[in-house]
C-alpha cells in the first residue's frame, strides 16, 4: 500500500520467481496467470473494504460502492488496485431526515444523530438531492453540508487496512497455485 486512498494488490519477486519455474516451456503462460490470480484477488477484496467501511460509517451499500472503483490488472500489468475516492460524501448518503428543527443524520455507526439547525433536505435543477443550510438570513447563498470522504474513513480504520491488505495477499497466494494447476491440468501435466 503505497497511498491512503489505494490498496494495491501486486505479485512480489519471489512468487514471481516461483511460477516462472513451475510454467516453464509453456509459452504465454505467465501473464495469464498473474493478471487472472490478481483480479480473482481484487474482487473480494472489495467486498471487505466496503463491508469494513460500513461498519465504520453509516452508509448504504450502493452509496458506497459509487465511490470505490476497481482497477484490474492486465497481461501487462500485474497489478490490481482499489482506489477510493477522496471526495466527501453529501450528508444525504448519511440517512439524513428532515426534522422541524432542521436536518438529522448519523456519520458514525457507533455515534448519535446530528442536526443541522434551519438546513434542508432540496433537488437540485441538475437532479441531485442533498442537505442544504443558508449561509446568512438571506435566501441565497446556499450551501451543500458533507460529511468525510471514504478514502479518510478507511485510512482512520487502521486494523481494516492491516486486515484486508493480508487477506488478499492470503487470496493472492491461493489464487496464484489455482491459477497453476488450471494451467497445468489444461497442458496434461501433473501439478
Amino acid at each position: 500500500m503505497g497511498n491512503d486512498n489505494l490498496v494495491e494488490i501486486k505479485i512480489d519477486e519471489p512468487q514471481l520467481r516461483q511460477v516462472r519455474q513451475m510454467l516453464a516451456g509453456i509459452p504465454k503462460a505467465m501473464p495469464r496467470v498473474i493478471s487472472r490470480a490478481i483480479n480473482r484477488t481484487i474482487s473480494p477484496a472489495k467486498t471487505a473494504v466496503s463491508k469494513g467501511i460500513r461498519q465504520e460509517v453509516n452508509i448504504k451499500a450502493g452509496d458506497l460502492n459509487k465511490k470505490i472503483k476497481v482497477e484490474k490488472a492486465t497481461f501487462g500489468k500485474w497489478e490490481g488496485r482499489i482506489k477510493l475516492s477522496t471526495k466527501r460524501i453529501p450528508l444525504e448518503d448519511f440517512g439524513a431526515k428532515q426534522t422541524a428543527k432542521g436536518v438529522s443524520y448519523k456519520i458514525k455507526k457507533a455515534g448519535g444523530r446530528k442536526v443541522i439547525s434551519s438546513g434542508f433536505i432540496a433537488t437540485m435543477a441538475s437532479g441531485h438531492t442533498g442537505v442544504f443550510k443558508r449561509k446568512g438570513k438571506t435566501r441565497l447563498p446556499i450551501q451543500e453540508k458533507f460529511g468525510p470522504s471514504i478514502g479518510i474513513v478507511f485510512k482512520r480504520a487502521n486494523r481494516l487496512v492491516q486486515k484486508v491488505t493480508a487477506d488478499a495477499y492470503k487470496n493472492l497466494e491461493k489464487n496464484i497455485d489455482s491459477q497453476i494447476r488450471f494451467i497445468l491440468s489444461r497442458k496434461g501435466q501433473a501439478a
